[in-house]
């Protein structure tokens, strides 16, 4: 029975099992140890019941195994009664090691005060059952508990394990605190525990990964005597992930020289990269690999990221291709290809393929309705949109998801359909920056500048801090009228004074068009001089075509000169100095023309 479980053949184990004269404690925990490795976690259950109802008592061992059993199916209430029973029996205070499974089995169901007060009644709190509360506390990322008993173990004098530096450093990954995992580096160091142990080493270089310190992550990672593919795949996700994905093409490269095997993980990691760089040849490579090994059948994460990867460098017809090769075409799959279609503006397919997702009995994550929304707010497709709308709303996304309801209402904006922008507006869960710069930019794309302002004017008093982009639309609104223009320069200056926001390019260009547009030319000049830099020939365009306006052919003239200083090919000035020249000469016949 024992050899058939562990070799995964439980048919005959079972057949074994069943044709024993007499079945003991030994011959039932050999079957259930099978079935448990194997992940048929019912199973144990169905011996376990089927065991006492033959009278015969369960040892610490079938104990372990039935708390396992009810970790992997996260039973709660089948490992409440093994707890009882425990109790009865007194196998607490005599097993440390069934307290611990105790503990792992709570803190894996999420019942952490039941895995503490088990902690707080164990007899003997050794390393393990502390590394098992300090597991649970990591999972459910209740960092500052995981920190409070490493000090608690630092008093007791509880020697720190492996185990224990691993879930230190999750923590410190989660919760940002490097100054902590920086001692744990230095402890770890000190024990020399990196020259042996590479799961050390990689939750180290995990975590300054997660605490934005990719300098550090790349010294530890040259620092790893044996760099498995564990390692190469964290650090290629770390710099994707920071966006660093030609950075992470040349780790992958140089995996490759060195001769260590890609998994699952490091192929669905760099074809990321791929996509972020629109790396169309690596990808292939890589897409060539993927195949030769088989993995597109069995595994549908590198399927669909290979779909994704194909459709985000715009080869829609290769993404269609393997979609349809895919052995399940799951909601990450169908998303793909629609986002893939609305990126490279093929926004009637994204719907089409929006509504053959829906008749395909897959439904749409929050991703697939905000790329749907996209879609029918660029080509005007009122009537799905509006069914998109009923969808969200009978899921009660718009009451809780804060980006699928800013997408709603940016589809709103765009159609100028503004009462019903302001509706989805108020039933926001949270209104940030960015809910708020779309209303802003529904009003200021009708002309109605003064609302523009209003609104801005209440986002503030509500405490909600403008971004860049809200200034932009801010600024390009009262330059658009005359009536409350004066109030630009004001709002120019509080970017920087008062949000510590540094004006970009495009703020400047919008207030020398703001000038340029009253005719206020000193103060575009001005402007202009007040830019970190002057050589965008951007700038200057927008001053030519205010000075064709007003016909200022004196300033005209040197803004030309200046222009095409900068950028001689552009036609555009050529177009602009030319009319100006045309319609001054115009004014000066009809001048002379005059009595």
């Amino acid at each position: 029975v024992d050899m058939y479980a562990k070799c995964g053949l439980l048919k005959a184990a079972e057949e074994v099992f069943n044709k024993l004269p007499y079945r003991d404690l030994v011959s039932w925990t050999s079957l259930m140890a099978g079935y448990l490795e194997y992940g048929n976690s019912e199973k144990v259950f169905e011996c376990y019941k089927q065991m006492l109802l033959e009278r015969i008592s369960s040892d610490a061992i079938t104990t372990l195994y039935i708390l396992k059993a009810c970790v992997n199916i996260q039973d709660s209430n089948k490992g409440r009664e093994m707890h009882s029973e425990i109790a009865c029996k007194g196998l607490l205070e005599c097993d440390v090691a069934i307290g611990v499974a105790l503990i792992d089995m709570y803190g894996k169901c999420g019942l952490l005060p039941e895995a503490e007060d088990v902690f707080d009644k164990l007899l003997v709190r050794d390393t393990v059952a502390w590394n098992a509360l300090l597991a649970s506390y990591v999972e459910h990322q209740r960092c500052e508990d995981v920190f409070n008993c490493l000090e608690s173990m630092q008093i007791d004098g509880v020697v720190q394990d492996s185990v224990t530096f691993v879930c230190i450093l999750k923590a410190c990954g989660t919760s940002g605190a490097a100054h902590i995992g920086q001692e744990i580096h230095r402890q770890v160091e000190k024990e020399k525990l990196l020259e042996r142990d590479s799961v050390i080493c990689n939750a180290l270089l995990d975590m300054y990964i997660k605490c934005d310190s990719l300098e550090r992550a790349k010294h530890v990672f040259n620092e790893i005597p044996n760099q498995d593919t564990v390692s190469w795949t964290t650090i290629i996700a770390g710099y994707v992930e920071h966006g660093h994905s030609k950075e992470a093409l040349k780790f992958f490269g140089w995996m490759q020289v060195k001769g260590i095997i890609p998994d699952a993980a490091t192929f669905v990691c760099t074809l990321k990269a791929c996509s972020d760089v629109r790396d169309l040849e690596m990808g292939g490579h890589i897409h060539a690999e993927i195949e030769r090994l088989g993995l597109m059948e069995t595994n549908l994460a590198i399927g669909n990221t290979l779909v994704d990867m194909y459709a985000k460098c715009g080869f829609l017809a290769k993404a269609n291709e393997i979609f349809i090769k895919l052995p399940v075409q799951d909601v990450v799959s169908w998303t793909a290809v629609i986002a893939g279609y609305v990126e490279h503006c093929r926004n009637d397919e994204a719907l089409n393929c929006f509504e053959q997702m829906q008749i395909d009995g897959v439904n749409p994550n929050d991703i697939t309705f905000i790329c749907g929304l996209k879609a029918c707010a660029l080509i005007g497709a009122t009537e799905k949109g509006s069914q998109i709308h009923v969808e969200i709303e009978r899921q009660g996304l718009l009451d809780k998801n804060i980006v699928v309801g800013t997408a709603l209402l940016d589809m709103y904006c765009k159609w100028g359909v503004l009462t019903k922008a302001l509706q989805v507006f108020d039933k926001l869960p949270v209104r940030d920056g960015v809910s708020w710069t779309v209303l802003m930019s529904g009003y200021a794309q009708l002309g109605e500048s003064e609302n523009v302002v209003s609104i801005f004017e209440r986002m503030v008093s509500e405490g909600v801090n403008p971004n860049s982009v809200t200034f932009l639309v801010l600024l390009s609104a009262c330059c658009h009228c005359t009536s409350i223009f004066s109030k630009s320069k004001t709002y120019f200056e509080a970017m920087s004074q008062v949000f510590g926001i540094e004006p970009t390019l495009e703020h400047h260009t919008c207030m020398v068009m703001g000038f340029g547009c009253g005719g206020y030319f000193e103060e575009a000049i001005s402007m202009i001089k007040a830019m970190p830099c002057s050589d965008y020939p951007s700038v200057w365009l927008t001053l030519l075509g205010a000075c064709g306006k007003w016909g200022n052919m004196q300033l005209g003239k040197l803004v030309f000169d200046k222009a095409i200083q900068l950028d001689s090919s552009c036609g555009v000035f050529y177009v602009l100095m030319s009319k100006m020249i045309t319609d001054f000469n115009t004014q000066k016949y009809d001048e002379c023309l005059k009595p």
